[in-house]
């Protein structure tokens, strides 16, 4: 989805469940920008991570819009079902990454926090997303119908890029509400919960910097902080049940009334993607392809839509192949290309580290 519509001292409160235990280092993550293998990993978390990554590839493999990645017309059973994922992808991303947040939360330097943001967000949406435009602007049979706004690459985000730069702000909103305390309480968090949700459902902010987009998120972010810090061990055993009765009423509801699909920042969407998030956290799924795949989640975000694009416009050159063909090429090529690029973008002295928002290697070995 595109925010326009056309749009760390650990924290001392038990996890969502005993089984969510912290592992010795943060796994890396989209939110974190890194993807340094660390000697422990969060197998429920990794897993999470890797199917939101098949997820995200899915959708841009078929494309956004009739006009865009395979061409899927409207009303097809296709073309519905990628419609469906933008309840699940970027909510579960922003969920992720707010529970991944809470294990090593603001703790007031705000000088090292805001610098490894940028480092870890801005820099490589910085590069590699204009990489992607260029490549995107001088491809022919691309198949998208995005427009490159040139003189205001960035201000305007670029295609996913947006999420990088939006969760850059929610970061930065984040850590003011840290410094005065606000979330320290589950009381002083649903209150900030609340309004989050207000600036979700009414989506006031502009595009530029992506800040619609950090309006998108903020719920999604904040419910997979309160996840780790305030459900721990599964506090609160309603949450489910109620989410889940309360999205089954609105789809009968939907389904009776002959409504349209929900839309963004619409409370049905926040519903549904608050009870999709929370009951894939709750099933403590633990699948080990999918745990490998969510270990190298930032590269995958990254480049997954260059390599699914070279995929298809290879095969369309020489086979008129069929669409699921094109569907699952395309996808293993989005999770595996990056999964290969990246320990050769790793050897690139300097720049390599700046590309995946790591430290570099002198950076490390100095500090």
């Amino acid at each position: 989805m595109k925010p326009t519509l056309t749009l760390r001292s650990s924290v001392s409160s038990p996890m969502a469940s005993t089984t969510l235990a912290k592992t010795t280092e943060s796994p890396a993550s989209v939110s974190d920008g890194g993807a340094s293998k660390s000697g422990s990993r969060n197998l429920p978390i990794d897993t999470l991570r890797g199917l939101a990554c098949l997820l995200l590839a899915t959708y841009h493999v078929i494309g956004h819009d009739a006009g865009a990645g395979l061409k899927v017309p409207h009303g097809d059973p296709l073309r519905i079902f990628n419609e469906l994922l933008v309840f699940a992808r970027m909510p579960l991303f922003a969920f992720l990454s707010g529970f991944v947040y809470a294990w090593r939360p603001y703790k007031g330097n705000a000088t090292e926090f805001v610098g490894s943001k940028i480092r870890r967000l801005l820099v490589p949406m910085l590069l590699v997303g204009t990489a992607y435009a260029l490549i995107q602007i001088n491809t022919p049979g691309v198949n998208t119908t995005e427009v490159i706004h040139w003189k205001l690459l960035h201000v305007i985000p670029v295609s996913h890029y947006w999420f990088l730069e939006s969760l850059f702000f929610v970061f930065l909103g984040i850590m003011i509400v840290e410094t005065l305390g606000l979330m320290s309480t589950e009381a002083g968090f649903l209150a900030i919960f609340a309004g989050a949700v207000t600036l979700h459902l009414l989506h006031p902010l502009p595009i530029y910097f992506g800040l619609q987009g950090s309006g998108y998120l903020l719920p999604y972010f904040l419910l997979g902080v309160w996840a780790n810090r305030f459900d721990g061990n599964q506090r609160h055993p309603w949450v489910v049940p109620a989410l889940l009765v309360s999205s089954a009423a609105a789809i009968i509801y939907l389904r009776l009334a002959k409504q349209p699909m929900p839309a963004p920042f619409s409370a049905y969407e926040l519903l549904f993607g608050a009870t999709i998030c929370v009951t894939l956290l709750r099933l403590n799924l633990r699948v080990g392809w999918l745990a490998w795949i969510g270990y190298y989640s930032f590269a995958i975000y990254l480049f997954h839509s260059m390599f699914s694009a070279a995929t298809r416009l290879a095969l369309q050159k020489v086979w008129a192949a069929p669409v699921w063909f094109l569907l699952l090429t395309g996808v293993a090529a989005a999770i595996l290309g990056p999964i290969l690029l990246q320990p050769w973008i790793q050897r690139i002295p300097i720049v390599g580290a700046w590309i995946l928002g790591e430290k570099s290697k002198r950076t490390s070995s100095a500090s």
